[in-house]
């Protein structure tokens, strides 16, 4: 089995750049959901319940963000810690092969 370290390593970088893409993109989009004042609901019936619903949910979606950003970073680590070990071992066999 071959594996192309350079093309996992670029993997990794692409998946590192998804997350701080999609951790940006958020951080910058949802300033405004963030920041809707209590009486953005009027005097509408149960207008205050309707805010709050809003926010929960803004609040959901920060964390789902936060969670997909980290596990992305998370898997950029494993493929570049991959690449370590699969270096590793193929000097080692390569020296091992020298030896003999």
């Amino acid at each position: 089995m071959y594996i192309d370290t350079e093309v996992v390593t670029g993997e990794a970088t692409k998946t590192l750049d998804q997350s701080v893409a999609l951790r940006t993109g958020w951080q910058n989009g949802s300033a405004s959901l963030s920041s809707v004042p209590g009486t953005a609901a009027g005097n509408v019936s149960q207008g205050e319940l309707l805010v709050q619903t809003h926010e929960d949910c803004v609040s959901a979606a920060e964390s789902a963000f936060d969670v997909l950003s980290g596990l992305l970073e998370q898997a950029s680590e494993g493929m570049h810690d991959s690449v370590r070990l699969l270096s590793t071992a193929d000097e080692e066999a390569a020296e091992e092969l020298r030896v003999k």
